[in-house]
């Protein structure tokens, strides 16, 4: 076998959004759940906090909400919705595993964290909005996501109300590195 990758997704075309029943959702003093896939992306409706941190982007990575996908899969894009009705803007990155051990960073290093957009004002006064992080990852293989949160510019709590992982299931990818699988058949 000479070829750099070969990947064999489950299903082609297949692509899974977040659920309760194809995830589980964790973190640091993590609460609302259920927000993150309710599909509701409207400021005012519900929202999940997950710890606190430093609120400027010099905290460690201690407030985090972590994603199990109970299985390996194959990520199109991570999209994140964060409260921002008042200007305000997330200090964030986020990390990657395909076994919960060793993680990769995504966004951001050991040393620097990525900010949220700004939304602009409007009238002098901001929209009654939240504002979309979208992360394009075609072709990155995992199984877990980890989103750490340092607070934001307003105050030094992290709110999500909407995440979404569009992944696709996976049987077998052959790299350089080995194989990741979910299951092998052999005869």
């Amino acid at each position: 076998l000479t070829a750099d990758k070969i990947s064999v997704p489950t299903s082609a075309g297949v692509i899974d959004k977040l659920s309760a029943t194809n995830a589980t959702i964790t973190g640091t003093s993590f609460s609302g759940a259920s927000a993150l896939y309710d599909g509701n992306f409207k400021s005012g409706s519900s929202y999940a906090s997950f710890g606190s941190g430093s609120g400027a982007g010099t905290g460690g990575e201690s407030a985090y909400l972590q994603v199990d996908l109970k299985a390996l899969k194959r990520i199109q894009d991570i999209s994140m919705w964060y409260y921002c009705a008042d200007g305000r803007r997330y200090y964030y990155k986020v990390k990657v595993s395909k076994d919960g051990t060793n993680w990769d960073y995504l966004v951001g290093d050991s040393s620097t964290w990525a900010l949220s957009q700004e939304v602009r004002k409007l009238n002098d006064s901001y929209a009654n909005t939240t504002t979309v992080e979208r992360i394009n990852s075609p072709g990155m293989y995992f199984r877990y996501l980890r989103i750490y949160g340092d607070g934001n510019n307003v105050n030094t709590g992290n709110h999500l109300y909407e995440l979404n992982v569009s992944s696709q299931p996976l049987s077998t990818v052959i790299d350089g590195n080995g194989i990741l699988t979910n299951s092998i058949t052999a005869d």
